[in-house]
């Protein structure tokens, strides 16, 4: 006696991609509302905790980007801020920040990279009980794996 298994792979296949779109979106936007959340904490940080802001260049140069694949898929919009105590507007920093941040585009599948772009952004951070972003970095990178673990344990549906 015989019997014939059969199945419908082509339907199987086209639910295995259509999960995996749902976990790419998922992806992003879980680096998107990290690299949001990060940006707007280290723009805000009062002087008294950070840095005393004259020009605002240094603080309009903070943002992210989210890649896949090399490509920006999410970014910050690098909105020149005014300085809160020169009311000088940092377009400079804003347009610096924005192309050192792109020059550092990795090959890896998936990205969040945050950074300052001003030349003196180390030289500030380095400063003691001062900082520009190395605080928020870390609590973004907690955030990020916490999130991350949640998608992990998220089950999709075929």
């Amino acid at each position: 006696m015989a019997k014939a298994i059969t199945s419908n792979t082509e339907k199987v296949i086209k639910k295995i991609e259509k999960m995996a779109v749902k976990m790419d979106i998922d992806i992003i936007k879980v680096f998107f509302y990290v690299g949001e959340k990060m940006t707007e904490i280290a723009r805000s940080l009062p002087a008294g905790q950070s840095y005393e802001d004259q020009t605002s260049n240094l603080r309009s140069s903070i943002g992210y980007i989210v890649t896949r694949n090399s490509e920006i898929v999410q970014a910050s919009s690098f909105q020149a801020i005014a300085s809160s105590t020169t009311q000088e507007v940092g377009a400079e920093g804003a347009q610096i920040g924005k192309e050192y941040i792109e020059s550092l585009i990795g090959k890896n599948d998936y990205e969040l990279i945050q950074a300052a772009g001003m030349e003196y952004a180390k030289f500030v951070q380095a400063m003691p009980g001062r900082d520009v972003i190395m605080g928020v970095e870390l609590q973004g990178e907690a955030q990020l794996k916490k999130l991350l673990g949640r998608l992990n344990k998220k089950t999709y549906k075929i």
